[in-house]
């Protein structure tokens, strides 16, 4: 009786203990799930404002392109070029530096028709600061809620990623709201209000408690130990397609349904990607609550098998309804496959620091 009096008193010490430690990171998980909802904002605000940008200055679909291309190839050159600071720093500084770089990002673009001759010449300055802060985020996340302590690893990785869906269905959801009711023309104004965002986040993650860094803890392995391993080589693979099926949706479908669709902007964004946003986001929580109950490997297979279905009825169809429906499944398809790459990898190796994630990152 004594015994087992002692092993309860030892769970409910334990309990309290691991409790009274998430509490200490209370901050530190917020601000971490604000950065992804910030993260949300940098790769779909934009592409939200497409036709009111190029009605407005008159700019072809190639330079909106560009655009797009400059953030992804800044992102990439961020992940592969910093991809072990948190390791060698610590979380901190560069968080903070994220944020400052998102911030001074968007009101560039904001300001970008006032202050430059070219405005394209501003919009692309802007689109570079915003990405590296964006990529900074993509690099630090995922590693620093991997690294707070937590009773489901894949429960928290798999609702941080869910975060970033419902950021993209408020970004949508507000920004299309605010264009119909503000009028196309002051799209300028809606992009500097989203850049008091990250300058929020700034300041929560200066008061924020940070854990040591993985070389602080652990040994860290060298880099050329993982990159050639199979299953690091399938994990990159996996998560280079899934962020094809993913970003392309995201990027072009509002675009797509006004135009190809003839559907009104309102409309258009509102049951195109934000209902894709909307089933991402739950795919993700499901996983959250239910991630070490599912077969991750299994699920990612049968939903990449279907996103090849959602996106043929997409190229396929005339009818607009179908469109609608294949692009909100997309969604829930195309949702774990990232963040079930990163989950994979790290399960696999699980000494290899943030560099795994950068170059994760990188592969997305």
């Amino acid at each position: 009786t004594r015994g087992v009096i002692r092993l309860r008193e030892n769970k409910s010490t334990r309990l309290r203990m691991e409790n009274k430690m998430s509490e200490n990171y209370s901050l530190t998980r917020a601000s971490a799930y604000m950065s992804f909802f910030n993260q949300a904002a940098v790769i779909t605000l934009i592409p939200l404002l497409f036709i009111p940008i190029r009605e407005d200055l008159d700019l072809s679909y190639l330079s909106l392109a560009t655009l797009v291309s400059i953030n992804f190839i800044v992102q990439l050159i961020t992940d592969l070029s910093l991809s072990r600071i948190a390791d060698k720093y610590g979380f901190k500084p560069f968080l903070l530096l994220s944020e400052a770089l998102i911030f001074l990002g968007f009101i560039l673009f904001s300001l970008s028709p006032d202050i430059f001759s070219n405005p394209y010449q501003g919009f692309v300055i802007g689109t570079v600061f915003f990405s590296i802060g964006g990529g900074l985020g993509e690099i630090l996340i995922s590693p620093l809620i991997n690294s707070l302590p937590t009773k489901s690893k894949r429960g928290s990785m798999a609702f941080l990623h869910s975060v970033y869906g419902i950021g993209q269905m408020f970004v949508i959801i507000i920004t299309s709201f605010s264009i119909h009711l503000a009028g196309s023309r002051h799209w300028r104004i809606i992009v500097a209000c989203w850049a008091f965002m990250p300058l929020i986040n700034f300041f929560m993650y200066l008061k924020a408690r940070f854990p040591k860094s993985s070389r602080e803890n652990i040994k860290a392995t060298k880099i050329g130990q993982d990159l050639l391993k199979p299953q690091f080589i399938l994990c990159m693979l996996i998560i280079f397609f899934g962020a094809g099926v993913e970003n392309t949706m995201v990027q072009w479908s509002s675009a797509y349904m006004e135009k190809a669709m003839s559907l009104p902007k309102l409309f258009g964004d509102s049951l195109g990607i934000f209902m894709f946003a909307l089933m991402l986001s739950l795919c993700r929580l499901m996983f959250g609550i239910r991630g070490n109950k599912i077969n991750l490997p299994r699920a990612m297979l049968i939903f990449s098998v279907c996103s090849v279905f959602c996106y043929a009825a997409i190229t396929l169809t005339s009818f607009p309804a179908v469109a609608l429906t294949a692009c909100a499944f997309t969604g829930f398809f195309s949702a774990m496959l990232w963040p079930g790459s990163l989950l994979l990898a790290n399960e696999s190796l699980p000494h290899s620091g943030a560099w795994l994630f950068a170059f994760l990152a990188f592969s997305g």
